[in-house]
């Protein structure tokens, strides 16, 4: 038995519970390993309760134990695909994902799908390939043809056997020369079709997309009508965007193979029938010591924090039902770890806009700190005769935070008195991929500015966000697999 243990041999895993089941693995569960910086409350928290008689003794009776709470927090930098599983737990929804298929050979034409997958692509397709041996494989693709079984690409080389987890994404389209085209009227901007069906990019209104590739011929001439965009409505031969890369103009992209690039998207959702309550099981290795496990934990509360010159943290809480040990740990799968990069506050921000809609003016252009949370407000079930929780509740579905900016008006101070409908959308892009976040429905906070000696002033604010009258959600996420070198 050693005397100590450190706390770097220490290791973190999750897993899904099966579904309406809390507490209950399924038969091959898979834990996914993550990479805290640091723990918070972590496992079962034990209440006692003494006995407290009346005797002339003066002295307490031993307690028996009453209460179980089981917790578990920690912190871990932003990147790209490790936190991706965990989105649907904070969300209680599942990703609405873009077609993405698993390849278990290719041809030196195609790769091979199960029917009658390769139907969910179409030539102009853009995809992206992964996970394969031969270096040519893998990348950027543009879709020629394609069968149920079959998506049809150039430049490949035949591979029998590529290694497990190869797959294809779709991740956006490039249009026909000329078919794409920006008309603005009345500051309201359309990308418009007379070939390609936007309605089979699958998106949403709400959604987030990026316009423009990094060769010429794949943008916009003008540069304010490339960049990432927001989609308002979808129709075959239109795209309305209520929130575009900059000031854009009418322009019929003559001669242009405008790529359009997409990404899987979560949000809260409106219809009970698509809200899903999911439940996890979380290991903790304690090395010779062995095993800690928190069960039925619900997705509680998760805050990314943004500060100057630094990466990008996220804080997650779980709310449980219980906590047990093991000498050894459970059964299942287990993946390594994905090598990736953290974001960071200075160079990997493409986007960052808080806009006042009521005079459509963006409130500040220089912010030192930025944090935003979601809160489920979980909180456990008890009853009689169960030590801990037998269930747990989840409360409404919160989006907030803070911000500091650098104080160069008073138009945020009148906006908080005035309690004008703020947004704020952000997008982070790092080796060719990148995240959106998007809080269409702001009220705004505190506004008392920091004025302090041989400094900048400075303004605080408090964000609570809400429902929106149109998209009907209080936040939304887009994972993009790939974007062009021009989103960084």
């Amino acid at each position: 038995m050693p005397n100590k243990i450190d706390s770097n041999i220490t290791g973190l895993r999750f897993a899904e519970e099966t579904f309406g089941s809390i507490g209950v693995l399924p038969g091959s569960p898979v834990w996914y390993p993550l990479e805290p910086n640091s723990y918070g409350e972590f496992g079962p928290q034990v209440s006692t309760t003494a006995r407290n008689p009346i005797t002339p003794s003066r002295q307490r009776k031993k307690g028996v134990v009453t209460d179980l709470d089981a917790t578990a927090g920690f912190q871990s930098d932003f990147v790209q695909s490790s936190l991706y599983r965990l989105m649907p737990g904070f969300f209680f929804a599942d990703w609405r994902e873009k077609p993405n298929h698993p390849v278990t050979s290719a041809s030196g034409t195609a790769y091979p799908v199960a029917s009658p997958g390769g139907n969910s692509y179409a030539a102009g397709d853009l995809v992206w390939a992964e996970g394969f041996g031969t270096a040519g494989n893998n990348g950027l693709k543009v879709v020629t043809a394609v069968t149920a079984t079959t998506v049809t690409v150039s430049g490949l080389t035949a591979e029998a056997s590529p290694p497990a987890g190869a797959k294809i994404t779709k991740v956006g389209v490039q249009a026909g020369s000329g078919d794409v085209d920006v008309t603005v009227t009345g500051g309201v901007a359309v990308l418009g079709s007379s070939t390609l069906d936007f309605t089979d990019l699958g998106l949403v209104p709400g959604e987030w997309l990026f316009i423009g590739g990094d060769a010429t011929a794949e943008k916009f001439a003008t540069a304010a009508n490339n960049g990432f965009a927001r989609v308002a409505s979808v129709t075959a031969n239109a795209l309305t965007l209520d929130r575009q890369p900059g000031t854009m103009v009418t322009d019929a992209g003559t001669g242009k193979t405008i790529r359009l690039f997409i990404g899987h998207v979560i949000k809260n959702e409106s219809d009970p029938n698509l809200i899903k309550m999911r439940s996890y099981q979380l290991e903790r290795s304690l090395g010779s010591a062995g095993y800690e496990y928190v069960l039925g934990c619900v997705a509680n509360t998760m805050e990314i924090k943004v500060t100057t010159a630094d990466k990008v943290v996220v804080d997650f809480g779980f709310v449980g039902i219980d906590g047990e040990t093991a000498g050894s740990a459970k059964s299942g799968t287990r993946p390594d770890i994905a090598e990736e990069d953290a974001f960071n506050s200075s160079s990997d921000f493409s986007r960052l806009r808080m806009l006042n809609e009521n005079t459509a003016a963006t409130l500040f252009t220089y912010l030192t700190e930025l944090n935003v949370t979601i809160n489920n407000n979980v909180t456990p079930s008890k009853s009689i005769g169960t030590l801990g929780a037998f269930d747990v509740t989840a409360g409404d579905f919160v989006a907030a935070g803070s911000v500091t900016a650098y104080f160069s008006s008073t138009d945020a101070v009148a906006a908080v008195r005035n309690n004008h409908d703020i947004s704020l959308d952000f997008a982070m892009v790092k080796n060719n991929a990148g995240w959106v976040f998007d809080i269409p429905l702001i009220t705004l906070g505190d506004g008392r500015a920091q004025v302090e000696k041989d400094t900048e002033i400075k303004l605080p604010l408090t964000m609570e966000g809400a429902e929106h009258p149109t998209l009907h959600h209080t936040m939304l996420a887009g994972s993009f697999t790939y974007l062009p070198t021009a989103a960084e």
